[in-house]
């Protein structure tokens, strides 16, 4: 399997929920400032999905706006490269590319969305339905930036830390 793969598969299995013996349905939850495990804010798990792949661990020293200013620009974006977000002149919000598109507009994307600074717990973000999830288009939220490529992954890249 190669860590593109990889990438994809860890972030495909935190997007599922789980029901526990109890009945309860628990899941990844988006918590601010998350890092795993079963809490993560957008880069948080974009940058679990990474070392867990077997990339390098930017956990602590890597955030969206970083990734964005530093990773290169795509206009084809592969399973596994970067969908960022936000108002202008600022990045927020980061998601990770599915598939391909079908219809050669929309990429689907799965990533840890629905909260934001004030998300600071699993009760809150029960509330929120803040969690790691699905959704069938890079467009499904206002403010989209762009595309960044992370994979280098199958050739290694070094970014400074």
């Amino acid at each position: 399997m190669s860590r593109r793969e990889a990438f994809i598969e860890e972030a495909l299995r935190l997007s599922v929920p789980l029901t526990r013996a109890d009945g309860v349905i628990d899941r990844a939850w988006y918590v601010w400032g998350g890092r795993g495990p079963g809490v993560f804010d957008c880069s948080g798990l974009v940058l679990h999905c990474l070392w867990h792949s077997g990339g390098p661990d930017w956990r602590a020293t890597y955030w969206s706006g970083r990734l964005w200013r530093e990773l290169p620009p795509t206009a084809r974006p592969q399973p596994g490269d970067l969908a960022f977000y936000g108002p202008p002149g600022s990045v927020n919000h980061v998601m990770a590319v599915l598939g391909a598109s079908t219809n050669g507009v929309d990429y689907p994307l799965v990533g840890a969305s629905g909260g934001d600074r004030g998300c600071v717990s699993v009760e809150v973000a029960r509330q929120r339905r803040a969690f790691v999830k699905r959704k069938p288009t890079h467009l499904y939220r206002p403010g989209f930036k762009g595309f960044r490529s992370l994979y280098h992954l199958d050739k290694p890249r070094s970014l400074s830390c």
